[in-house]
């Protein structure tokens, strides 16, 4: 999977201006929150400059129709997953349509921003299955700075750079008691590059649990990636898939799933 090249990216650009106009014309004859029915979903658009709901929006369809083919294959009705870095809920409604009302889904953001509107996706699907925790997921309990690293919310890190930032609260997912209720089957984590201090902080729920793991990984975040790898190697995970890649050649918001051997 390479990086977009200049002309493409050019493309992807008035795409999504094309797709943010009609967004803001749809707004424009609201009273309050716009939600677009999608049929899997009732996707929220804020117009608050938040380039991730573009993205959504965008690109619901191809990211539902590749995320649900593999989701459904390793997940079923009544189990659980856990969703670290859910954003506004996109992956945890797909992951809640699979479980079913008999499962649950643990929806974990930290950003208060991102989990107002994590709580309206919730309610807007009707998604009684979803705990919502306004908490990050690390390696050991403390506050830390989520930086804003673009106008894209999905791309907020603890360990990337930018001008503003919001405090946040960091806990063990070891110590979150949720998520020992019921055997956990999904772990998805989607932390920008702080994949490593979650899984270090998991380390006792992954042993006794044996979940799916599904990581986003990437050249951007090189140094957390390849320590990633060696983390869940060490869980006893297989990890050959990923071992030749190429990172320099692999963008942001790459997707990979490891199962334990």
């Amino acid at each position: 999977m390479g990086r977009p090249s200049i002309l493409s990216r050019g493309r992807a650009k008035l795409s999504r201006e094309t797709k943010r106009a009609h967004l803001e014309l749809l707004h424009r004859r609201c009273s309050g929150d716009l939600f677009v029915d999608y049929g899997w979903i009732r996707l929220l658009y804020s117009s608050d400059g938040d380039g991730q709901e573009i993205a959504y929006h965008q690109n619901q369809a191809a990211w539902h129709e590749k995320d649900m083919h593999a989701f459904r294959s390793l997940l079923a009705p009544g189990q659980t997953a856990v969703d670290v870095g859910a954003n506004m809920g996109f992956v945890t409604t797909m992951l809640a349509s699979i479980v079913g009302h008999r499962g649950r889904v643990l929806a974990f953001e930290p950003s208060p921003t991102a989990f107002e509107k994590l709580k309206k996706t919730i309610s807007a699907n009707a998604l009684s299955q979803v705990v919502p925790m306004n908490i990050g997921c690390g390696a050991a309990r403390a506050t830390a700075k989520l930086h804003e690293v673009s106008q894209s919310s999905g791309n907020a890190s603890i360990i990337g750079q930018g001008a503003a930032s919001t405090e946040i609260h960091v806990e063990r997912l070891d110590d979150v008691p949720e998520a020992w209720a019921t055997p956990i089957s999904l772990l998805k984590i989607d932390t920008e590059g702080y994949e490593p201090e979650v899984l270090e902080g998991a380390r006792r729920l992954i042993e006794e649990h044996r979940p799916t793991i599904y990581l986003e990984m990437g050249g951007d975040y090189l140094a957390s990636t390849l320590r990633s790898i060696d983390l869940l190697a060490d869980a006893g995970y297989a990890t050959d898939h990923v071992r030749s890649i190429d990172w320099s050649d692999v963008g942001n918001g790459s997707d990979y799933f490891f199962l334990p051997r």
